[in-house]
């Protein structure tokens, strides 16, 4: 493989070029209830919502001998905060954070994603006291980033 190969830069551009052609798409739950589903049911509907498109992308890299995890958390912006799920591992290249939404891959988890939960087959690692730390300091810095006191 090339150096600048990464089993996380091919599923980021695989979402990506899926998304392009229309053969993944976001798809909503219905309104009051959260559905998880499998990989293949993903694969098979062309698309789903947060965890649904994490935990397709989990499976992918692990299928690639990568070492990935879904975290399911709170993401906060501008525009206030959601639960969400995306996908963080390391690769070839380190550590990654891909958003299986848009595709969009991280070298370090950006701001405002605050992790709860850590997935995997097999467990699940309640991680919101580090993540209530990370939390309040990201708040910090986004109130002083807006010039709110």
């Amino acid at each position: 493989m090339p150096p600048t190969w990464s089993a996380a830069g091919e599923v980021a551009r695989f979402f990506q070029s899926q998304f392009v052609k229309g053969a993944l798409r976001y798809i909503s739950d219905p309104e009051g209830c959260d559905l998880w589903g499998p990989p293949h049911a993903t694969l098979m509907r062309g698309g789903g919502d947060c965890d649904d498109l994490a935990a397709l992308g989990v499976s992918i890299l692990h299928a690639m001998g990568t070492d990935a995890d879904m975290l399911v958390g709170v993401v906060c912006d501008r525009n206030g905060c959601g639960g969400h799920a995306w996908i963080e591992g390391h690769d070839e290249r380190v550590y990654f954070v891909l958003e299986a939404t848009s595709g969009d891959l991280f070298r370090s988890r950006p701001g405002g994603y605050n992790a709860q939960y850590q997935l995997r087959p097999g467990r699940c690692l309640d991680v919101r006291e580090q993540a209530t730390k990370r939390a309040a300091l990201v708040a910090v810095a986004m109130r002083a980033a807006l010039g709110v006191r």
